[in-house]
C-alpha cells in the first residue's frame, strides 16, 4: 500500500469515527415508529436472497436504524466511498467498492459483487437521479439472481430538505419523530426479458409511492 493510500485510508478512519459518533447521537434523539422493520427481518430468515431498496434521498436515517443486519451497500471507490465503507463496518453493513466506470459495465461489477450475497441494499433512483424514478438495476439484479425485493420508505418532521441536490435529501432535525414503513416482498419474475422492465419498474414506483404516503401518515399518528 502506497504512503497516500494509508494516509487516505487514516484519514477516513478518522472521519468515519467521529460521523458514526454524531450519527450514534443524532439518532438516539429521535421518535422512532420503526415496528415495521421487523418484516425486513423475517424475509431475511427466509430462503430468498433479499435487496433492500429505497430512494436516494431517504438513506440517512436508515443507517443506524438498520443497522447490524450485514447487509451488503454499493459504494463507490473514491475518499468519499472509503470514508461511507469504514462507516457501514463501523455499523454492521459490508460495503462493496466498485470504480467508476460505464453505466452498462457498472450493473455488471454489482451483479458478480452480489450474486454470492444474502441481502443487499440499492437505491433506486441512484447516484444521479431523476429523483423518485425508479431504474432498472434493481428490477434486473432481482430477474437475474433471484433477489425478493423489499422496498422501504421514511419519513420524519421537522426535517431539512437539501431542495439543490437532485435527490431532495431528507435529514431528520434532532428530536424529530421518523417513521419507517415496509412494503410486502416484490417478486420479480426470473428471466424477465428487457422489453417488460418498464411494467415492472412502474409497479415498484406505485408500491414507492404508497409507502411513501403510508411513512408520512404515520408521523400523525401514535407509534404502533
Amino acid at each position: 500500500m502506497s504512503e497516500q493510500r494509508r494516509l487516505q485510508d487514516f484519514l477516513a478512519g478518522v472521519i468515519s469515527l467521529f460521523l458514526v459518533a454524531v450519527l450514534h447521537l443524532w439518532s438516539a434523539t429521535w421518535r422512532k415508529d420503526i415496528s415495521q422493520i421487523a418484516r425486513i427481518d423475517a424475509q431475511i430468515l427466509a430462503d430468498s436472497p433479499v435487496l433492500i431498496v429505497l430512494w436516494h434521498g431517504t438513506y440517512f436515517p436508515l443507517f443506524t436504524l438498520l443497522k447490524d443486519r450485514r447487509a451488503s451497500i454499493i459504494v463507490s471507490q473514491s475518499f468519499r466511498g472509503a470514508i461511507i465503507e469504514k462507516i457501514c463496518q463501523r455499523l454492521g453493513y459490508e460495503a462493496l467498492q466498485i470504480p467508476a466506470t460505464k453505466r452498462g459495465k457498472a450493473y455488471s461489477i454489482v451483479k458478480h459483487l452480489l450474486q454470492s450475497r444474502r441481502t443487499g441494499v440499492l437505491v433506486l433512483d441512484g447516484p444521479l437521479g431523476p429523483h423518485h424514478r425508479v431504474k432498472h438495476g434493481a428490477i434486473k439484479l432481482a430477474a437475474d439472481l433471484g433477489f425478493v425485493l423489499m422496498p422501504i420508505s421514511v419519513a420524519s418532521s421537522p426535517r431539512h430538505i437539501m431542495s439543490r441536490r437532485w435527490d431532495k435529501r431528507e435529514i431528520p432535525y434532532p428530536f424529530a419523530k421518523v417513521a419507517v414503513t415496509v412494503g410486502n416482498p416484490f417478486h420479480v419474475p426470473e428471466g424477465l426479458g428487457r422489453a417488460e422492465f418498464p411494467k415492472w419498474e412502474r409497479r415498484l414506483k406505485l408500491v414507492m409511492d404508497t409507502l411513501d404516503d403510508e411513512a408520512a401518515h404515520r408521523l400523525r399518528t401514535p407509534a404502533q
